[in-house]
């Protein structure tokens, strides 16, 4: 957990999110996860390897193999099916409501480190650095949400999925309708940051993000 999004986080907020990762250690997955990562990776690069153009015979020749990679490659869905599940798990650390508000703050917010990163590139070029870059990073997404038309991002949103070194999640309008909250009915206001805040949850935590 980023101190940045403890910052943005209420503390149902981080319990639910922290639910959900103890609920991929009750599924074994993380024991799933570490057997089927280096076949993952072999798999993409097999895969990669017979994408390029190799003329009409070759494409012919190569097709069962192509078949057949892929064919395991959707073995990775079943990885979608366990987020699903530790959503779940998610909404009995907390609640269903306060899963979904992290869900969404950490898919909106994503592009913000991305920015503050060049920001801060920019500052140490000039010989100056930012003090604390999880309070630079809370205060960019506030700015950031006041400029959004929330109505217009919303169905992009939706279909924006979280990066995972070895398994595929699900897009965020999916993982909200098993939770049984539409995406629609989620409010700017709900977005905004926390007066109980996860951070406060750590002592001196300024002393620990410096």
């Amino acid at each position: 957990m980023s101190l940045g999004l403890m910052r943005l986080f209420s503390k149902a907020e981080f319990a639910a999110v922290v639910g959900h990762e103890l609920g991929h250690f009750r599924g074994e997955d993380v024991i799933y996860s570490k057997r089927f990562a280096p076949t993952y990776a072999r798999l993409g690069k097999a895969w990669a390897a017979m994408s390029g153009p190799a003329g009409n015979a070759g494409e012919l020749a190569r097709l069962p193999a192509v078949v057949t990679l892929a064919t395991c490659w959707n073995v990775r869905a079943i990885g979608r099916d366990r987020e699903m599940l530790a959503d779940k798990a998610g909404t009995e650390a907390a609640d269903a409501a306060s899963l979904v508000t992290a869900l969404v703050k950490a898919s909106l917010y994503a592009a913000q480190w991305g920015a503050l990163t060049k920001a801060h590139i920019d500052q140490l070029a000039e010989g100056r650095t930012f003090a604390n870059l999880a309070i630079t990073y809370r205060d960019g997404c506030e700015s950031a949400l006041t400029a959004t038309d929330w109505s217009a991002a919303r169905t992009e949103l939706g279909k924006t999925t979280q990066a995972h070194p070895v398994d595929t999640h699900p897009p965020l309008s999916q993982r909200l309708n098993g939770l049984c909250i539409s995406l629609d009915t989620i409010g700017s206001d709900e977005l905004c940051t926390s007066n109980d805040a996860a951070i406060d949850l750590l002592r001196d935590a300024e002393t620990v993000e410096k």
